[in-house]
Parts: structure tokens; C-alpha cells; sequence
């Protein structure tokens, strides 16, 4: 009897231990991981929201495994403690959430700040009417931009940025509430650019007009300086070379 109970109780704590094993080597790979780099891997396009989603899933399941360690345990007639090998690992996983609950709010920030500035930017640009032909020209151009690729990127971009903040949410990860409410318009902002530009577009064919009408008249300017010019040149006094100076400027 006492023999079966001590390869019982050999026998469960060698288990323990291996599973113990599976702890210490992640420890060792969340020390090797930097959630820095993971960051910057995802800004370069090597990897994608879902990489953010596995990591915070994976140190969650950690945390919760090494909390349910059973710290004093009696096994047979071996008893266990494992208090000081949950203490040592459990920081890990703890402080890899940590990690990713400022730098992944900090990233959301710095995606929405980037989209709304040119979104904003091309706003401005379409909302004010153009004062030259030149100006004119440089809107029309960016309207063709906008409509043939940049809109479908920003799109893309605002899209990116809803799912990082469903992301951060979905973990209770802290938002501050500034880059919150600005979030909140990201909708709004959007749909502004979009109704700018549809009526930039409408209003192309009144300007084009508008400016041609100008560039006539300025035509008309110019030809009537150039005839001036020309009637004065036949002027027998300039020809003159003996005409009085002050004549001659008149």
C-alpha cells in the first residue's frame, strides 16, 4: 500500500512538473517576444490586426492557466507547492496585456490621426472655390484623384482603424477619452469629403465656363494692349529722333 502510494505520488508530481515545463518555456518566449516590434511588423504590412487579436487571446489563456495553479496541493502522500513558481510566472503574461493595452490605444491614435489629416486636408481643398484657372485646373485634378484611388484608400484606412478600435474594445483595453471622441466622427469626416467632392464635380462644367468667359476678356485685354502698342510705334513723333523727350513719353 505505501509503495502504491509513493509511485502515485511520484507519479502525479512528475506530471505536474512537466506541465510546469510548458509554463517556464512561456515565459521564456514572452521574454523573447517584443510586442514593440510586433507593432512595427504590422505597420511595414508583415502582419495584421488578427496577429493583435491571437497575441491578447494567447497571454489571456496564460494568465488564466497559471491562476489556477494549485499552489499547495496533497498528492498521496507527496505534497506539492507550486506558490513561488506561480508568483515567478505569472508577471509574464500579465505584463505582456499591459504592453499591448497602451501600445495598441497609442496605435489606434496614431492610424486615426494620419487619416484625418488628409481627410481634413482634401476637405479644405474642395471646400474653397478656386481663384485662378491654374487653381481651377490643380482641383480638377485632385477630384480624378480622389474618385479613382485615393477615396478607396482612405476607405480602406477608416475601415483598418474601426476594426483596431473594435479590437481595443473587445478587450477592455483603456481609450483616452480626446482620441474616443474623435473616433466617434470618423463617419461624419468621411462622408464630408465625399459630399465635397460630389459637389466639387457638379459645379466643374459652371467654373469651366466662369474661367473661359475670364480668360476671353483677359484675351481681349491683352489685344487691345498690343494694337495700342502698335499705333503708338507708327507715331511719326517717336520715330522723331529730334521730338522732345517729354512728348515722346506722353
Amino acid at each position: 500500500q505505501v509503495r502504491r502510494s509513493l509511485a502515485f505520488g511520484f507519479d502525479t508530481a512528475t506530471r505536474y512538473k512537466d506541465n510546469f515545463d510548458v509554463f517556464v518555456n512561456m515565459k521564456k518566449k514572452n521574454a523573447e517576444t517584443s510586442t514593440s516590434q510586433i507593432v512595427e511588423n504590422y505597420k511595414s504590412g508583415d502582419l495584421v490586426i488578427d496577429n493583435f487579436r491571437r497575441d491578447t487571446i494567447t497571454y489571456l489563456d496564460q494568465k488564466k492557466r497559471m491562476e489556477a495553479f494549485y499552489v499547495d496541493q496533497n498528492v498521496g502522500i507527496v505534497k506539492i507547492k507550486s506558490q513561488r513558481l506561480q508568483t515567478a510566472l505569472l508577471p509574464s503574461p500579465t505584463a505582456k496585456l499591459e504592453e499591448l493595452s497602451k501600445m495598441l490605444p497609442g496605435l489606434a491614435a496614431e492610424m486615426f490621426d494620419k487619416f484625418i489629416k488628409e481627410v481634413h486636408a482634401g476637405t479644405n481643398k474642395l471646400a474653397n472655390p478656386p481663384k485662378s484657372a491654374e487653381d481651377f485646373m490643380d482641383v480638377m485634378r485632385f477630384c480624378v484623384d480622389l474618385r479613382e484611388s485615393t477615396l478607396e484608400r482612405l476607405g480602406a484606412q477608416a475601415e483598418e482603424v474601426k476594426a483596431l478600435y473594435d479590437l481595443i474594445n473587445e478587450f477592455g483595453f483603456p481609450i483616452k477619452e480626446e482620441d474616443q471622441a474623435k473616433f466617434a466622427l470618423l463617419e461624419d469626416d468621411f462622408a464630408m469629403l465625399e459630399t465635397v467632392l460630389d459637389e466639387s464635380e457638379g459645379q466643374q462644367e459652371d467654373r469651366i465656363k466662369q474661367f473661359a468667359a475670364e480668360m476671353i476678356e483677359a484675351g481681349k485685354e491683352v489685344n487691345q494692349n498690343l494694337k495700342d502698342l502698335a499705333k503708338a510705334a507708327t507715331d511719326e513723333m517717336i520715330l522723331d529722333a529730334e521730338a522732345p523727350r517729354e512728348q515722346v513719353l506722353e
